[in-house]
């Protein structure tokens, strides 16, 4: 299985490349939206995990995009973002 990382914070992506690849995937990172919506785009990926706040394009976006031209591998969203409390 080969899975494409686009995170933004390098400490994390190695953290995920480590423990897939200790899984027996084949992974490769990119660090930004453009970079890695560029990289999905050549099509040979089984699954895409995107961070949602990226620095130049938003993994919403991307994903977004990826969705409205037909790409049908599974994309995973993570995010650290915090939503509202219920209090």
């Amino acid at each position: 299985m080969k899975v494409l990382i686009i995170e933004d914070e390098r400490p994390l992506a190695r953290i995920l490349e480590v423990e897939l690849s200790l899984q027996g995937m084949q992974v490769e990172i990119r660090y930004d939206g453009k970079s890695g919506l560029l990289r999905a785009w050549e099509g040979d990926m089984d699954l895409v995990l995107l961070d949602w706040m990226l620095p130049d394009i938003e993994g919403i976006e991307v994903c977004r995009i990826l969705r409205s031209k037909g790409f049908t591998v599974p994309i995973i969203i993570l995010t650290a973002k915090q939503g509202r409390s219920r209090s």
